[in-house]
């Protein structure tokens, strides 16, 4: 699956063996995709949008439940604490909300992340939590040397 974002719109390309899907390419409206939303929040959580929207959903959830591509309906709100900002974003159509929680002063750094969804009648849950962080040239760790690294940040 591939997006293009060309002249207002995305271009979206799947390739795809399952041949109820076959190869498609479809248009769609350039408005926030769920895949923006970390880099976003990152830059500031108070400026992501709230209230009822459309969104792209991930091409992860799109290629995982094998939902048509298309922009679906999401009603998103902003909570802060003293020490964090929470970011919920609930599609209702897919039975499913994305939670991300940050730190509350910049570079307003992602702390966890979680996904909720409904798959078979059953609601599923994954969440990501920030162990550790290693402030490096990480382009230069590329080399069996380094793989130090991956143990001291927990991996």
């Amino acid at each position: 699956m591939k997006f293009n974002n060309r002249n207002g719109s995305y271009d979206v390309m799947l390739h795809s063996y399952f041949q109820s899907e076959g190869d498609t390419i479809v248009t769609i409206d350039d408005i926030l995709t769920e895949n923006q939303i970390p880099a976003q929040l990152r830059l500031g959580p108070q400026a992501m949008p709230q209230g009822s929207f459309n969104i792209i959903p991930s091409a992860e959830f799109l290629r995982l439940k094998h939902v048509h591509t298309a922009a679906t309906k999401a009603i998103a709100s902003l909570t802060e604490s003293d020490s964090q900002f929470v970011y919920s974003v609930e599609m209702p159509d897919l039975n499913r909300i994305i939670t991300y929680t940050t730190s509350n002063q910049f570079p307003y750094t992602v702390m966890e992340w979680t996904d909720s969804y409904e798959d078979g009648g059953t609601m599923m849950e994954t969440t990501a939590t920030l162990k550790k962080t290693i402030q490096s040239a990480y382009w230069s760790k590329n080399s069996n040397a380094d793989e130090y690294l991956r143990k001291e940040l927990g991996l």
